[in-house]
């Protein structure tokens, strides 16, 4: 996919990438966060998640 800025008409920024695309199930997503120490809740009826970060056990490093 390009993405490209322009200014009066005229490209003035242009940058190339490639995206991954897969679908997982709710269940199957909230695995993969889990695995990696986040957990998540469901907003707006679904329409997004909230992800948050473990609280690491003791005092800040």
């Amino acid at each position: 996919m390009t993405h490209e800025e322009l200014r009066q008409g005229e490209r003035i920024a242009s940058v190339t990438t490639e995206y991954d695309w897969w679908v997982v199930t709710g269940e199957q997503l909230r695995e993969e966060w889990a695995a990696e120490g986040l957990t998540a809740r469901e907003c707006a009826a679904g329409a997004f998640h909230a992800v948050t970060a473990a609280q690491p056990a003791g005092p800040p490093r």
